[in-house]
């Protein structure tokens, strides 16, 4: 790999954008995720970050969406559903708001190595982004596993949810 310390993605409904940066003796992987064309359905999406390598979640993953309502006001939200954490990623599992016409989720949290990892050559992540195509429980939604591969659905619910494809971003580093 080269280094690609930023990767986006895009489709139709959304722009997804992976960034790798240093932060201290850490590392921060941080998503953003914007809407292009407003989706019908406005239920529990999952927002994701998945990884492999010798290292961890170092802190509590931040989460907030901003958005604008058809009467023009913005807001900032940190309501969350679910914030889920494994060795392989981590994901929040929000509700979108009714009446928004334009809005933006951002995810991050910074990584930190293993103990007794060696030296860290090449830092991989995926992030992804799964939206509701029906109406859904946030307990459905919150139901799924994430890692470097992505966020996958429980097959009871799998096929609730849009199937993105990741933002593959990865960094060379000497760590």
């Amino acid at each position: 790999h080269n280094n690609n310390l930023l990767s986006m993605v895009e489709t139709y409904y959304h722009t997804i954008i992976g960034t790798i940066a240093a932060n201290g003796s850490l590392y921060r992987y941080k998503e953003i995720m914007e809407w292009n064309s407003l989706p019908q359905v406005r239920s529990f999406d999952v927002i994701a970050i998945g990884f492999d390598g010798d290292i961890h979640i170092d802190n509590i993953a931040s989460f907030y969406n901003m958005y604008t309502d058809s009467s023009d006001n913005d807001y900032y939200s940190t309501a969350y559903f679910d914030k889920e954490y494994s060795d392989t990623g981590g994901s929040t599992t929000y509700e979108l708001p009714s009446n928004f016409v334009g809005a933006t989720a951002i995810y991050y949290f910074d990584v930190a190595k293993d103990v007794g990892a060696g030296t860290i050559t090449e830092l991989d992540m995926c992030a992804d982004y799964a939206h509701s195509l029906q109406t859904v429980t946030g307990l459905q939604a919150a139901s799924h596993y994430i890692d470097i591969s992505g966020i996958d659905f429980s097959s009871n619910v799998y096929n609730y949810f849009s199937e993105i494809p990741c933002a593959d971003t990865y960094a060379n580093v000497n760590w």
